[in-house]
């Protein structure tokens, strides 16, 4: 179950996944669905993207037109107010490197290991989410609005651009 709090998504569950999540209305959100799941950039339509299937640590995420790989599909993980980010392929969390708080940090998949630079709250935007970092309190950012496969996601101050705004589709 779900609620919303000052605007963002709250998992009450120790851990789960989120098949088609959808924006809640009011207070309450449809239950979670069991499969994982892909985050669609608004702006560019392409998916979140860890490159060829990379396990390493310090691997830069990217979108890439979405081809249903497990490179593109993600879990989310309840953990307090905020969820981890964990690609299905590699078992890695999204994570701002070093904590940083800079605009135009490169997000990376690295080992999940609980700190905060791993958290993510969903804040609901239309039919979409702003995926905020608890550390920083930034976006994930898809920059300059591109359209380009192999784009870098970066971490950037909140703005309600499109650029900002991720689908969430199983």
């Amino acid at each position: 179950m779900f609620v919303i709090a000052g605007g963002f998504v709250v998992g009450l569950l120790a851990t789960l996944t989120i098949g088609v999540a959808q924006p809640a209305a009011a207070n309450a959100a449809a239950p979670p669905d069991v499969a994982a799941t892909t985050a669609i950039n608004v702006n560019s339509g392409k998916c979140l993207d860890v490159p060829g299937f990379s396990t390493a640590d310090k691997t830069a995420i990217e979108q890439f037109k979405c081809n249903g790989g497990t490179n593109q599909q993600w879990r989310l993980k309840a953990v307090g107010q905020a969820f981890e980010i964990i690609n299905v392929n590699s078992r890695k969390c999204l994570d701002v490197p070093g904590f940083s708080t800079a605009d135009k940090t490169v997000i990376e998949q690295f080992k999940c290991n609980g700190g905060t630079n791993q958290q993510w709250r969903l804040k609901a935007v239309g039919q979409a989410y702003e995926v905020v970092n608890v550390n920083s309190r930034k976006c994930l950012d898809v920059p300059g609005f591109s359209t380009a496969d192999r784009t870098r996601i970066e971490q950037f101050k909140c703005n309600g651009g499109t650029n900002q705004q991720w689908r969430i589709r199983r």
